[in-house]
């Protein structure tokens, strides 16, 4: 990889990668992921500090954080973003060669869109395997939110500042529930009024490594899918756990009753507004 000296850097471009990482201390993470644009790594660590270096000819600043929780390292990012065109990402992406060109086309083929929601190929995890957007183009209304990771946004910094959109401190790893972080930051940005559409090209490929969250389908699992579903629909949550029972048996089958589960669920709503009332 070609690597330019400190001071010789390229002009700041209009793309900059978020890097979500954690107990990165050596600077190989920017060729890892194929960084070809400005990029800033949040990394969650045992110290707090900051150092830049090159890559590619483009500026990658490291923030060292001793904190934890996937939505505070994800909000450090936007609160010392300076790029027009924001992309989060986690450390076991790799980009293609021609993100940044990509990424900026497209927003120039859409310019009434705030974030566009891209496509991102995964290695090594089955579940995840699924069929990409059919039409090139969709309109992503906040029912259609729930399907579309972080590693697959972009966003323009000046919509996402002016909604004043941040992740949720409560959900992710690191946080008090479980995953659901970038379900309900996706739906607080169309219910915001922020105009989203998720189009069929994709950006690089997901590694899927094993989860640092996931236990097992446990009281937890299901208390932290209850808090979710409150925080995603309020008072209608019950039709979220009616489409999961329907949806999801596998997870559930031979471990709890319905009704055991139902109440699980119940659960989690009254830990969600214990932190929220």
């Amino acid at each position: 990889m070609s690597k330019a000296t400190p001071g010789q850097e390229k002009n700041q471009g209009r793309v900059e990668v978020l890097v979500a990482a954690i107990d990165q201390y050596d600077e190989q993470l920017p060729e890892a992921m194929n960084l070809r644009s400005e990029a800033l790594i949040c990394n969650q660590c045992g110290k707090d500090g900051i150092h830049q270096m090159s890559s590619y000819g483009h500026r990658v600043t490291y923030y060292h954080s001793s904190q934890r929780g996937v939505g505070r390292n994800r909000n450090m990012g936007i609160l010392n973003a300076t790029g027009e065109i924001l992309l989060f990402a986690d450390q076991d992406v790799r980009y293609h060669d021609d993100y940044v060109s990509i990424v900026e086309q497209t927003f120039d083929q859409y310019p009434e869109a705030d974030m566009i929601l891209f496509e991102m190929e995964r290695r090594n995890d089955p579940r995840f395997l699924r069929k990409p957007n059919q039409r090139e183009c969709i309109r992503v209304r906040w029912y259609k939110s729930l399907r579309y990771g972080a590693c697959r946004v972009a966003v323009r910094r000046s919509s996402l500042l002016k909604a004043n959109v941040f992740f949720s401190l409560l959900f992710g790893g690191g946080a008090p529930f479980a995953a659901g972080e970038d379900s309900l930051f996706v739906m607080d940005c169309v219910r915001s009024g922020m105009h989203v559409i998720a189009v069929n090209r994709s950006l690089g490929v997901i590694d899927q490594q094993p989860s640092t969250w996931f236990e097992d389908y446990n009281e937890h699992y299901f208390r932290s899918k209850g808090a979710l579903y409150y925080a995603l629909l309020g008072k209608a949550y019950p039709l979220l756990i009616v489409y999961y029972l329907l949806r999801n048996r596998e997870e559930y089958k031979g471990r709890y009753g319905i009704s055991e589960l139902i109440s699980l669920l119940r659960q989690g709503k009254k830990d969600f507004l214990s932190y929220t009332c």
